[in-house]
């Protein structure tokens, strides 16, 4: 059982549901003052299978939408007097995400769902679903709607 929440982590990946939730993430560590961490996982990439130049290139273009991801999710977190720690990380994201929340001992996972069910799921998988399943750390879901 948790006693004080003192941090809390929250992975995005730059989508709609993620910038939804990050609303009610901003006002959750607001209400228990914590320190907010957000990350952004830029899956692996193969460039054997896609060409070195084209891997380079995509992973730069990855990197820049993440770190305007975090930019902003920063700028939103010192406008409300939150402490943020911030990182961009690669790999794959359910991993890098559980690995993080244990490296930086935070009492909290806070990530959003897509939405998604059914068969839809079950083709995609799930991040979140993944990380409800593996992290040895609470996890609570946001839904978007």
């Amino acid at each position: 059982m948790l006693e004080k929440i003192d941090s809390i982590l929250f992975p995005t990946d730059g989508s709609e549901a993620a910038k939804k939730a990050s609303e009610s993430c901003f006002n959750f560590v607001k209400n228990v003052d914590a320190e907010l961490h957000v990350i952004y996982v830029i899956e692996g990439l193969y460039p054997s299978k896609i060409g070195e130049s084209t891997g380079r290139k995509l992973k730069k273009i990855h990197k820049e939408e993440g770190q305007k991801e975090i930019n902003e999710l920063k700028e939103k977190a010192k406008e409300r007097d939150i402490k943020c720690e911030s990182a961009i990380l690669e790999g794959i994201p359910d991993i890098q995400i559980t690995n993080y929340a244990q490296e930086k001992d935070v009492d909290l996972i806070l990530m959003s769902t897509h939405g998604r069910g059914g068969a839809k799921r079950l083709l995609l998988g799930s991040v979140t679903e993944k990380v409800v399943r593996t992290s040895d750390k609470p996890v609570l879901t946001i839904r978007p709607s």
